[in-house]
């Protein structure tokens, strides 16, 4: 076959033609002209971003003695580098075991044939095994004068120390797009190629950085229509959006029109659309809003145009919201096996719920609704069916139908009887009055006392975990003045039970929480507090005393917490916000939470009455603080 591959024909051979690289080819030059020339290199970065080909073009530069500058290798050396027997390329993924290694061991011995080194390139070294990075590691650190290794990878995390101490080491970076572009209109135009601008800027997005990459969508998209590159086709078969697709999925979000965006959705997703593409447009697209409405300047845009711009209705603080929830999506999509429906909650998250404007078609009416428990309950005790039981026996024993009136109670009017029976209705209408203002009462006791356990229990239950980032504080001693006889949890119920009883800590939980958040959301942090910021930062308060305060926190940060939440930073934080002393901190999980739940229905909400009314857990003093 003798048509090759855009990549492979366009693969660098000086290092004049590296495209992207220029620090490690600048340090590789200095190396060769000061000849002060390694035993060991690593070179790593992501996939396509010239660390094979920088490592064959440094390893014929080195064994080529006929050309002046020693920062170039000769035109024989060049035809000849694919049959150079001194220059041995070895896959490591395939060859990855002790064995392969002992054979390299072995030939390293050996001098070279016609050259003054003898260079292995080992492609993606990651791969090797434990007992083969064991094997090399004598070899690496002590070989032949003559032996020059130089190990390539996209993983160096899976490279053992040990190895990393013997090499020097080169990190190759993403390409930016501007390289990408600008070195695909060079080949494009040299094999006669066809293509819009726009269409190249899209193929080094969807290349993330990797000029192989690049290369070969370009040499796909390139067959679509014959040596021409549209963009149209590159979104069709790649499942992008358009600039203008993603406008108007922002401008519905921004509109509050569900039905709308949830029907395009579904239309795009049957079309094959990429959504992890999609998701990728709609952040870009925010973030260019973001740079022109705050810069004042497009020039710093590389998606939008200054018409696509204006087409935009958004607000700044609308943008960010949107910014974050797409965000979100982005890092939730990746792990999930259903990314569409991921994507349409997460969208239908990222509307403002709270505006009154909801667009919904008239044809759907979602609104409707025939349950009201509590209108229904008292509705349902009509003064009819009471009476009439009573009443009927009265008018049987007179048998006179003008003295009975079924609507007697109804229109509170009297009727002309005999006065021992217009007593005994009075009484039995006194009685039907009290009966209904005490069924009334107790229905309206019954409610309040459902509201705020319900107000209580989903204050505890219905908190999801957050994250938090790890940090290292130093830690100085409280005084809990409180013994270890109960554990956290029991403490908690008891808090439980508490806030019931005393109602006024209700609000304490609502106020402690909105000023924690305004104090974060402001960010003009003090310095001092800067680090505990970030630990408390997407922490919810769920329930708050005088004196304590419970925080809703993820499983895998609950120990780490604990552990610092008698410290002075988190203490002196605690005070320095709330203004009211050091508190007692507890952090709990869902499953903690579960077990509080548990406690509360099956024992302690039955001890209320015990509980006394200061009973709160003490407020902290500090004592001995380190240094």
């Amino acid at each position: 076959m003798s048509y090759k591959a855009l990549y492979r024909k366009y693969r660098p051979t000086k290092f004049s033609e590296v495209v992207g690289q220029e620090f490690v080819v600048e340090t590789l030059k200095n190396i060769l002209q000061s000849r002060k020339v390694s035993h060991a290199y690593l070179f790593s970065g992501p996939k396509g971003t010239g660390k094979t080909s920088v490592a064959k073009i440094f390893a014929s530069v080195l064994n080529c003695s006929h050309s002046n500058d020693l920062t170039q290798a000769c035109q024989m050396c060049l035809d000849n580098s694919q049959n150079n027997l001194d220059i041995i390329e070895m896959d490591a993924a395939s060859n990855n075991g002790v064995d392969a290694i002992r054979d390299l061991k072995q030939k390293v011995e050996q001098s070279p044939i016609n050259s003054p080194f003898k260079v292995y390139i080992i492609d993606e070294v990651h791969m090797l095994s434990n007992t083969a990075f064991n094997a090399l590691l004598k070899t690496l650190e002590e070989p032949p004068k003559h032996v020059i290794f130089i190990l390539a990878t996209t993983d160096p995390q899976k490279i053992p120390l040990t190895i990393l101490s013997r090499v020097q080491r080169f990190n190759f970076r993403r390409m930016t797009e501007n390289d990408i572009v600008n070195h695909l209109q060079f080949i494009l135009d040299k094999e006669g190629v066809e293509y819009e601008t726009s269409a190249l800027r899209t193929i080094a997005s969807l290349s993330t950085g990797g000029m192989r990459d690049a290369l070969s969508i370009a040499d796909q998209c390139s067959s679509f229509n014959n040596k021409t590159i549209h963009e149209k086709d590159i979104f069709n078969n790649y499942g992008i959006i358009s600039n203008e697709t993603g406008i108007k999925i922002i401008n519905l979000i921004i509109r509050n029109e569900i039905y709308e965006l949830i029907s395009f959705l579904n239309d795009l997703n049957k079309s094959g659309v990429n959504i992890h593409q999609l998701v990728v447009r709609l952040l870009n697209i925010t973030k260019e809003w973001l740079l022109a409405s705050q810069s004042g300047n497009t020039d710093l845009l590389s998606y939008l145009s200054d018409v696509e711009v204006k087409q935009l209705n958004l607000n700044v603080r609308s943008a960010l919201r949107l910014t974050k929830a797409f965000y979100d999506i982005f890092t939730k999509i990746s792990k999930s096996e259903i990314p569409f429906e991921i994507l349409q909650l997460g969208l239908i998250n990222a509307i403002d719920l709270d505006e009154k404007n909801i667009i919904i078609p008239q044809q759907i009416n979602v609104v409707k609704t025939e349950i009201k428990p509590k209108e229904e309950i008292k509705s349902e005790i009509p003064p009819k069916p009471i009476l009439k039981q009573k009443i009927e026996p009265i008018a049987t024993v007179k048998d006179d139908s003008d003295y009975y009136n079924p609507n007697i109670f109804k229109s509170k009017t009297r009727i002309e009887e005999p006065s021992n029976v217009d007593s005994i209705v009075e009484d039995l209408e006194q009685k039907t009055r009290e009966i209904m203002i005490n069924t009334e009462k107790s229905i309206n006791k019954l409610d309040d006392d459902v509201t705020d356990y319900n107000d209580m229990q989903n204050n505890l239950l219905n908190n999801g975990s957050n994250t938090s980032e790890n940090m290292f504080i130093d830690t100085h001693q409280i005084n809990l003045n409180q013994d270890n006889i109960e554990d956290e949890l029991t403490k908690i119920t008891k808090l439980v039970l508490l806030v019931k009883k005393q109602k006024i800590h209700l609000n304490k939980t609502k106020e402690y929480q909105a000023i924690i958040r305004d104090y974060i959301e402001n960010k003009n942090y003090n310095e001092e507090f800067f680090n505990v910021v970030k630990q408390f930062k997407n922490l919810k308060i769920i329930l708050a005393t005088p004196n304590t305060i419970v925080f809703s926190t993820p499983s895998d940060k609950v120990s780490y917490l604990k552990s610092k939440k008698t410290s002075y930073e988190f203490q002196t934080f605690i005070d320095f916000i709330f203004k009211d002393g050091y508190k007692h901190l507890f952090f709990i999980d869902s499953e903690g939470m579960e077990k509080v739940k548990e406690m509360f229905m099956n024992e302690y909400k039955f001890k209320i009455d015990e509980l006394k009314d200061n009973d709160d857990l003490p407020k902290l003093t500090l004592i001995e603080p380190k240094k």
